[in-house]
């Protein structure tokens, strides 16, 4: 008799996870081992990540399967656009925020079973300069802020040791640095929508949702949902500055924004042209810098096990 057929697995461990003194994805690598055929890979890079998370995909593994946080997801997602490979998601970064909305457990090894158990959803992506994103694009003072984190987080930074202890909390703690700057002031943005909407508004930032989550577990609250074939976009008004960061603690917590705090239009595709050159980031990581950016949704271009 035939024995079971194991499927096929690719693993990629992130740089962060390898360093981790903790061994609970360690764990949930090794149920995989017991129950497929799995293939360990320790990419040097993100941009190395998607590339042989692409050529495993071409290759015809059952899935892929990467040990990181946003970051992580990011760059295996760009290697799986076009391609039916699904991916699955061990949680180890600091806010997880993909994982979380798409309902990937947290706990390390409930997310091993769910890849085991084989169940998969599809989810959009959004695609700017000829990459994806998977959560929300942002420029201005929220992209300021989720960069200030990446470099806290930097691997040899001595911030790095505290900030793990606080986790998320670290979007707060960076919105709330750059929004009390001296320097803080709002931007010019031109918003093009594909059915010839327009908006021109002085803001302090903007938005592109995917799906609501931000870094850190901060949500938006502009109802978005990672499958419904369109993005949110959210301007951040030039209110006056105690308006601001009430507006922020709002947010933090949860709670009802202040009216005529945000503007949201939705659109499949749109340009978002700068008065001038900007950091566009998503995912906890930039994307590109430049002074327009077309944002274009891409339906269902990725598998998830959930």
């Amino acid at each position: 008799m035939g024995g079971v057929v194991r499927p096929r697995l690719a693993v990629f461990v992130n740089a962060s996870a390898r360093r981790s003194s903790g061994d609970r994805w360690r764990a949930a690598l090794r149920l995989l081992e017991a129950r497929a055929e799995v293939q360990v890979c320790l990419p040097p890079s993100a941009e190395a990540l998607t590339r042989e998370v692409r050529l495993a995909a071409e290759a015809g593994v059952d899935g892929v399967v990467v040990v990181g946080g946003d970051g992580t997801v990011n760059a295996a997602a760009n290697g799986l656009v076009g391609l039916r490979t699904p991916l699955g998601i061990i949680p180890r970064g600091t806010g997880n925020d993909f994982a979380r909305v798409v309902g990937v457990p947290a706990e390390p090894a409930s997310a091993a079973h769910r890849v085991l158990a084989g169940r998969t959803t599809t989810v959009d992506l959004v695609e700017v300069g000829g990459r994806h994103f998977c959560t929300a694009g942002i420029l201005g003072v929220p992209a300021a802020a989720a960069l200030t984190v990446r470099g806290w987080f930097s691997p040899g930074k001595a911030t790095r040791p505290l900030l793990h202890l606080i986790g998320g909390g670290a979007y707060t703690l960076a919105g709330l640095r750059h929004l009390l700057s001296p320097a803080l002031r709002p931007r010019d943005y031109r918003i093009t929508c594909d059915d010839g909407r327009s908006l021109d508004i002085e803001a302090y930032g903007v938005f592109a949702a995917n799906t609501p989550a931000l870094g850190g577990g901060l949500v938006l609250p502009v109802g978005s949902d990672g499958s419904d074939g369109v993005m949110e976009l959210v301007a951040i008004h030039a209110v006056p500055r105690w308006r601001l960061l009430m507006a922020f603690v709002c947010f933090a917590r949860g709670w009802r924004l202040p009216g005529g705090t945000l503007t949201t239009w939705s659109a499949r595709t749109a340009t978002i042209d700068c008065a001038g050159d900007e950091a566009f980031a998503a995912d906890g990581d930039l994307l590109g810098c430049g002074s327009a950016f077309r944002l274009e949704v891409k339906p269902g271009a990725l598998r998830v096990f959930v």
